[in-house]
């Protein structure tokens, strides 16, 4: 795209689109290659991504909202086995995510992923953040319960090595009764569980 406003997502996955699977696809210059949320009072619950490769070859040249994977609003799904890297965001508030799950969902699995936040593109600047329940946050009509609270509920975040990110490897916003295990954190701000909500073994 001449303009990067205008390559915002490779996969739109929203309200009856239950069951989606993603699987063995490369993903190269998009704002948000997988965005997946609910509309009305549809969710597509119960989708898999799942060895893939998502990368950037630039720093995103937007305001807009920049991540490998962004999950809103539904339940169930299973991201696992995937290349993540270089999701950075150039413009606006300069916070971008490599997998996020948030808006009330419940029951969704981050699994097994590789996230390397800066890998060819460690000179940007801004805060990336590798994996996260919660992420940036919800408007509340946007949510399930059209309160988020939680914004995630019983996720699991296992077995993933998240490397290389300006903020935190790993994090919970508003994310409950989390299970985190069996992760290898290198060269980020860590683990941060943000707000009373977050709760994790």
């Amino acid at each position: 795209c001449t303009s990067h406003d205008g390559c915002d997502h490779a996969f739109h996955v929203i309200g009856r689109g239950a069951g989606f699977v993603a699987r063995n696809n490369t993903v190269t210059d998009f704002n948000t290659p997988f965005k997946i949320n609910g509309i009305g009072n549809a969710y597509p619950d119960n989708g898999v991504i799942e060895h893939n490769t998502v990368s950037n070859s630039s720093a995103r040249d937007t305001a807009a909202g920049v991540g490998a994977i962004d999950l809103a609003a539904a339940s169930g799904w299973a991201i696992r086995a995937n290349l993540v890297s270089d999701f950075a965001k150039a413009k606006g508030d300069r916070i971008s995510y490599g997998v996020q799950a948030r808006g009330g969902g419940k029951g969704n699995r981050i699994e097994r992923n590789v996230v390397v936040c800066e890998n060819r593109l460690r000179s940007a600047p801004g805060k990336r953040i590798g994996l996260s329940f919660g992420g940036a946050g919800s408007i509340a009509a946007h949510c399930r319960d059209k309160r988020c609270a939680p914004e995630q509920d019983g996720g699991v975040i296992s077995s993933n090595l998240v490397a290389s990110c300006s903020d935190e490897g790993l994090h919970l916003n508003r994310a409950a009764a989390t299970i985190i295990t069996h992760n290898t954190v290198l060269d980020t701000a860590g683990v941060a569980l943000q707000w009373p909500e977050s709760g994790a073994d």
